[in-house]
């Protein structure tokens, strides 16, 4: 038997393991903000699937984790959510990952 999973399906089970383990302090909130962008921008998951998990992960009762903790560290990731949504698309560095201004240092004349 074959189980078919789209990679859409896979970032968001990623997404869900990084704000579970944010919520319980093992890793930063930056990681967990790239593990996030990456997966809307790459693998077209919506920002507001990534609020349902958020709000999903907070209601949790498995998590031994304090509910006001993670309603307040939910707080700040629904917060960098909304500002992907009102940025605008900017242009990012394939080598680095910057995003931003890019200024031309020089150009080349080839004779």
């Amino acid at each position: 038997m074959c189980i078919s999973v789209s990679l859409r399906d896979l970032a968001l089970g990623w997404v869900k393991g990084s704000i579970v383990s944010y919520f319980s302090g093992e890793i930063p909130l930056e990681v967990v903000m790239g593990v996030v962008r990456r997966a809307i921008e790459s693998y077209g998951v919506k920002p507001r699937e990534i609020r349902d998990v958020i709000s999903l992960e907070i209601l949790d009762p498995g998590l031994n984790i304090p509910s006001k903790l993670r309603e307040e560290k939910a707080r700040s990731l629904l917060e960098f959510i909304e500002r992907l949504k009102s940025v605008r698309k900017a242009i990012k560095c394939p080598y680095c990952g910057y995003e931003g201004e890019f200024k031309l240092l020089k150009t080349w004349r080839y004779r």
